[in-house]
């Protein structure tokens, strides 16, 4: 009973964290764009449809962040949890023997 609550504790801060940190690097991307549409100059701002700037600040950090950030941190966790998995295991196996 404790492990269970212990492991289910560990994944929801692992998921808090994970999106929190997603959510950060999103936030600085979009800065980033907006820092370099700041600087541009009336010409060079008017060249570029402000729907495509709309999109760059939506849609596209939306896909980077389910194709990008999210698949990223699966792989990472899945990595981990193999890592962790084998190292059990070998404990375990260990001590039969």
């Amino acid at each position: 009973m404790g492990l269970r609550f212990f492991l289910t504790w560990l994944d929801y801060f692992e998921t808090v964290y994970r999106e929190r940190t997603i959510q950060r690097m999103i936030t600085d991307i979009r800065v980033d764009i907006v820092g370099e549409i700041g600087v541009l100059s009336y010409e060079g701002y008017e060249q570029v449809k402000s729907e495509t700037y709309s999109s760059w600040l939506t849609n596209d950090m939306k896909r980077i962040q389910e194709d990008g950030f999210t698949s990223i941190y699966s792989v990472i966790d899945l990595g981990s949890q193999i890592i962790f998995a084998t190292i059990v295991l070998s404990l375990c196996f260990q001590r039969s023997y």
